[in-house]
């Protein structure tokens, strides 16, 4: 497999996250200066505990940050940005996987089911070849575990279970947050429990609004992010 330099996907990644993280940092100093006391500079803070234990920054947020309406607008904040992080992360898995394609076509499946009208509108070979080089992309990027099991079974890469479930929980709460304002009804009530393995119960969440949180939600993707590229980028060094 080619090396990791000729993959652009992960430099136009971690770029997108660090403006992401940019503007959530520019805004924590604002308003920890806004609170009373005024709070200490994040800068430092953040970028070095965000790569060691993103529990910490939350921490640090919770025990300066003691004014309510400054808490709520820290998290509306956190959430616009949650949503941003978890959306870069949803355009790599496909950039990945079209960058693979492109560099090795022999790897793309040779069967796949397109309507003829979807093919006839192309004027030539070389369009029709992006078309289903792009199609395929989307299907084998298309969820988290598609994306995995890509990886996994055509290039041998397995990405960490813990990093798995972690982002799996992010997926959770990114859909709460974009399809039910973060209400939690009964069908995501038994997804929830599904996904934290029981560690929650129905009569815990239902049928009240999800407590976000979102200054430790938008930390801890972020992490998971940082590490997941980090070891992509180092199993792709070694193909």
């Amino acid at each position: 497999m080619a090396k990791q330099k000729r993959y652009r996907s992960f430099g136009t990644f971690e770029k997108e996250g660090d403006r992401v993280m940019d503007f959530i940092i520019k805004n924590f100093n604002r308003i920890f200066n806004e609170s009373s006391p005024p709070g200490k500079d994040l800068q430092k803070t953040v970028i070095k505990n965000l790569k060691i234990d993103h529990t910490n920054v939350a921490q640090i947020v919770k025990d300066i940050v003691k004014e309510e309406e400054l808490r709520k607008e820290l998290d509306f904040i956190c959430e616009l940005a949650f949503i941003r992080l978890y959306a870069s992360f949803e355009a790599f898995r496909e950039d990945l996987v079209r960058e693979i394609f492109n560099k090795y076509p022999e790897s793309m499946p040779t069967k796949d089911d397109i309507p003829i009208s979807e093919i006839v509108i192309w004027k030539s070979i070389g369009s029709v070849k992006n078309f289903i080089r792009d199609r395929q992309s989307k299907k084998k990027s298309d969820s988290i575990e598609s994306w995995v099991n890509f990886l996994k079974n055509e290039h041998k890469i397995n990405i960490p279970d813990v990093i798995i479930s972690n982002l799996k929980q992010s997926r959770f709460l990114r859909n709460i947050i974009i399809h039910s304002g973060g209400k939690l009804d009964s069908r995501r009530v038994i997804d929830a429990i599904k996904l934290y393995d029981g560690t929650i119960t129905a009569n815990k969440y239902m049928p009240r609004k999800l407590d976000l949180s979102m200054h430790l939600f938008i930390f801890q993707l972020a992490h998971n992010l940082i590490l997941l590229n980090s070891m992509l980028r180092d199993e792709f060094r070694k193909k």
